[in-house]
């Protein structure tokens, strides 16, 4: 059940990415309601897919975050992690490293030390992090990195979201 709402966590923060990246050069002004209600046919209305209801027990996940909560790119990515948090009734924190790689691990182990049920963490260093990683994946915490890959670990064991950093590192040297 926790890796379920925890994937439906980060499938809900990918959406709210891609949407935010994708019209965020393409604001047109925007008409009065009067306006908006009589240009779309009320069947043409999309409506917000349902949520369910949250379990009877309280989950808590937090998001590591390497980077600062006033950059526009983190800034989106922390509005939908809070976004999906409400909508899933779950219990969200964030933890802003500031580009200190020794403060993500920290946030990293006190998450762990936490007991929390799992967590999100922008890996710069998969290396670096793998040992916690490795400490959490044992206590049956769940696992989602983002940036950079564990190289001991699956997607079945611990789920990445984003691209592969060094990749695109070899791509944009050719």
């Amino acid at each position: 059940m926790k890796r379920f709402l925890l994937l439906v966590v980060i499938l809900l923060i990918s959406i709210s990415m891609v949407a935010s990246f994708s019209f965020a050069g393409c604001k047109k002004e925007a008409a009065p309601a009067e306006e908006v209600a009589e240009e779309a046919p009320a069947e043409e209305v999309a409506e917000e897919a349902p949520v369910e209801e949250a379990p009877a027990e309280e989950f808590t996940f937090i998001f590591i975050d390497h980077g600062d909560p006033a950059d526009p790119f983190h800034a989106k990515i922390i509005k939908g992690w809070k976004e999906a948090g409400e909508k899933l009734g779950v219990t969200t924190n964030e933890q802003f490293a500031y580009n200190d790689f020794a403060k993500t691990i920290d946030y990293t182990n006190a998450a762990i030390a936490a007991n929390v049920d799992g967590f999100v963490v922008f890996s710069v260093d998969p290396e670096g992090l793998h040992p916690s990683v490795q400490t959490a994946v044992e206590k049956g915490i769940e696992v989602v990195l983002m940036s950079s890959r564990d190289t001991v670990y699956g997607p079945e064991e611990v789920p990445f979201v984003g691209f592969d950093i060094e990749e695109q590192g070899h791509t944009l040297a050719l």
